[in-house]
């Protein structure tokens, strides 16, 4: 989001302009013009005033503006100088140094996708909407603040409530949540209405409705929830608990690669939790747990899918336990290795 900055630049060295443009500008470069981006760049001279150079250091730009930012769709914000009546304000010029957007906002950002989320002051504090390319809004400013788009979406906050509009300036979910997380890759997102937090998706319905203490982004294909004041679980992109609401939160994190890790509230290990076929299976009961020699399975109690003890690894001592990504475990002690499974089940016998 561009700002008035209240300091100036480092000062660069200006080259003498003729007729706005500097000598030596080869026609090469000026073909390249239409969009501006990676051609132009702003830069400040001895003054403290910006204008636009190209890579070789030719000014095209006159040093005219108080602060200048990259180009963007073939236009860039501009901010005017102080002393004048528009001092401090942001325009757009094109890649010609016209403004093409006069200077009104007191806040911007780039285009893309041929709107820009822009800020204006009135006496009641800034507003926010977003215009078009040629400066006109397609979203009034009536929003106390716009969030960069994510994903086609961005977070819109009007009279307290927020909601989304989208790329084109539209309001496609509207202000009704008191607080509205950004969407994930899933197209899924974390609200919270009157003090309890649920999931929407893209269309704005309630994929889960209000009713947790808090809710977290999704990752990996699963959000997690707070159920109470000290239990969490997760859920899966259907809406259902995809575990149950067991997990304290010391150590409860988001999946990656597959496995989540956390401690039931009435157990201390650390367990691994990785997603199965139900929610039956989608917690594993197997555990690594160090002690002072080495390191041994720990087996989670009081679930029905929790391993007996008399399996061929239950108090067994091994030198170095390595859990695998499909949930069996290589163990070794000083001179044999072999595979157990996530039940405990040593499948691949010890050997060298």
């Amino acid at each position: 989001m561009t700002t008035a900055p209240s300091q100036l630049m480092v000062q660069l060295t200006s080259i003498l302009l003729v007729g706005g443009l500097v000598l030596g500008v080869s026609q090469q470069e000026v073909r390249r013009a239409p969009s501006g981006e990676g051609w132009l760049r702003p830069v400040q001279n001895e003054r403290g005033l910006y204008g636009y150079a190209t890579r070789s250091g030719a000014v095209v730009i006159p040093h005219r503006f108080r602060r200048a930012y990259p180009f963007s769709e073939g236009l860039a914000e501009v901010q005017a100088i102080d002393g004048s009546e528009l001092g401090g304000l942001i325009g757009f010029i094109d890649v010609r140094g016209r403004l093409v957007i006069s200077h009104r906002f007191t806040s911007t950002e780039a285009f893309a996708g041929g709107r820009a989320i822009v800020g204006v002051t009135s006496g009641d504090g800034q507003h926010f909407g977003v215009i078009d390319r040629r400066g006109e809004w397609v979203a009034p400013p009536v929003f106390a603040h716009i969030e960069s788009w994510n994903g086609g979406e961005a977070r819109a906050h009007l009279n307290a409530r927020m909601g989304y509009v989208n790329a084109l300036g539209e309001t496609v979910i509207a202000p009704r949540f008191d607080v509205a997380r950004s969407f994930s890759e899933e197209g899924i997102a974390a609200v919270a209405v009157a003090g309890e937090w649920g999931y929407i998706n893209l269309a704005g319905e309630f994929l889960v409705g209000p009713q947790y203490a808090e809710a977290a982004d999704f990752q990996g294909g699963f959000g997690r929830v707070q159920c109470d004041d000290q239990t969490y679980g997760f859920v899966n992109t259907t809406g259902r608990l995809a575990t149950s609401c067991t997990w304290s939160d010391r150590a409860l994190v988001p999946f990656r690669e597959g496995t989540a890790y956390g401690h039931q509230r009435t157990d201390k290990r650390l367990l691994p939790i990785t997603p199965g076929r139900s929610p039956a299976s989608f917690e594993r009961r197997l555990a690594i747990q160090e002690r002072s020699s080495g390191f041994s399975f720990a087996f989670a109690q009081g679930h029905e899918n929790a391993p007996a003890h008399d399996t061929d690894v239950a108090d067994r001592l091994f030198e170095s336990i390595l859990p695998c990504e499909d949930g069996r475990f290589v163990v070794a002690d000083e001179t044999h290795e072999g595979i157990v499974d996530e039940r405990g089940n040593l499948i691949v016998p010890m050997r060298n």
